[in-house]
């Protein structure tokens, strides 16, 4: 008798304990139905990536005759089977598969608007990294972003050929395995790699500015007018030696700025405006020896003009070792902007774009036809820091001046 009501006691238990569990796990699921509905899981960019990973497999003839099944398609992809259902509807809605009940998914095959949207770009990448912005970097994200959304094939390729005299057969050996539709986007690359394309007459746009004698579309800073309102901004604020620095093996775009800031200092003005220039090797100890033999000199610079901003922060750096207070004794304005410079004190000045609008013209040119494409220029916009103002002996003079000034105001 005591044993059976035990065992009765311990059956009840147990059903009490299935309902409590049963009811607080449906409790839980309904908490976290709901908090999805206040707080949505950001699921759309998995989603888009598996749609592009089924699209390009599709496009390979991977599946002929129908798709395979969710489970199977989740577990080859490594995807849950909500974002793998995700995904399908975009190509549904894009037309590239069709859903029939009880059915495989069907490829619909791929029409002559399919064969549009799949035009490959490709990026070939200076693999001269020593100074490469990572603004370069961070457009061409966004950029390739934007062709995926437009339902474009990218891919990125880099060598170390790229900057040697083997770069011409590795050139032609990657354009003759791909179709002649194919976009060329030439990023940061040598004159050597912009002129095969040139002299072969294959399509490409530049990114950066294209060397002399190049008629190929790029898109780019306007860096020759960006040397020239960095010298005008200077003058303004009264230096008369202005430095550019720069690298001994000149991209397209520094060769621009080099020419612009030539051109802005031997403008005829009431007084003469030296201009120094200084090519470093990427090596900070050049740098610095190379500053530390201009600096010697009896007039030495006032004002800094400098191309990368890597070379900035040795700049920056260097001249405050030597005792010399910014912008009292020497002020600096960077070409480029880097996001490490915004912990950099003094502020550095800079020029800076918005990335967003960059990448959307970029974007567009890329999808538009690149046979007879006008280039593009960007002016950016100068932010001001606190490494930039006037010489000490130009401050002391115009105040010198504007006291003579009260004095002769006072006076009877």
């Amino acid at each position: 008798m005591i044993l059976l009501l035990l065992s009765s006691k311990t059956q009840a238990t147990t059903i009490w304990l299935k309902l409590f569990t049963g009811f607080a796990r449906r409790s839980v699921l309904g908490a976290v139905r709901f908090f999805d509905m206040v707080h949505p899981v950001p699921r759309s960019p998995l989603a888009e990536q598996t749609a592009e990973w089924l699209r390009l497999a599709i496009l390979a003839g991977e599946w002929p005759d129908g798709l395979p099944g969710e489970r199977i398609l989740a577990d080859h992809l490594n995807v849950s089977r909500p974002i793998l259902r995700l995904a399908l509807r975009r190509l549904e809605k894009a037309g590239i598969i069709a859903n029939q009940p009880s059915h495989r998914r069907q490829v619909l095959g791929t029409s002559s608007q399919s064969q549009q949207t799949t035009t490959k770009v490709i990026f070939l990448v200076g693999a001269d990294e020593a100074l490469a912005p990572a603004a370069d970097r961070h457009l061409l994200n966004a950029v390739t972003k934007r062709l995926w959304k437009a339902q474009r094939e990218t891919e990125i390729r880099q060598h170390p050929s790229l900057e040697t005299a083997a770069a011409d057969r590795l050139l032609a050996r990657w354009t003759s395995q791909e179709p002649p539709q194919t976009r060329w986007v030439l990023l940061s690359v040598s004159e050597r790699v912009q002129r095969w394309f040139a002299d072969h007459q294959i399509p490409a746009l530049i990114v950066g500015s294209a060397h002399p004698g190049i008629a190929m579309p790029s898109f780019d800073l306007d860096h020759r007018a960006i040397s020239r309102h960095a010298v005008g901004y200077f003058l303004r604020k009264g230096h008369r030696h202005i430095a550019l620095i720069s690298v001994d093996r000149p991209r397209a775009g520094n060769l621009e700025s080099e020419a612009g800031f030539l051109e802005e200092c031997q403008l005829p003005r009431p007084t003469s405006v030296e201009s120094t220039i200084l090519r470093t090797r990427r090596e900070p100890d050049d740098l610095c020896r190379q500053l530390g033999k201009i600096l010697r000199r009896p007039q030495p610079p006032t004002g800094f003009l400098v191309d990368h901003a890597q070379l900035a922060l040795t700049t920056l750096t260097f001249l405050l070792s030597t005792g010399r207070r910014i912008p009292e004794d020497a002020s600096l304005i960077c070409r480029e902007y880097e996001p490490f410079l915004s912990f950099v004190q003094p502020s550095l000045a800079h020029y800076r774009t918005s990335e967003e609008t960059e990448a959307r013209q970029l974007t567009r040119l890329i999808m538009a036809d690149l046979k007879g494409a006008p280039s593009r220029r960007i002016f950016p916009r100068l932010i001001p820091g606190a490494s930039l103002g006037p010489p000490q002996s130009f401050a002391r003079k115009k105040i010198e001046s504007q006291s003579a000034c009260d004095s002769e105001t006072k006076s009877p």
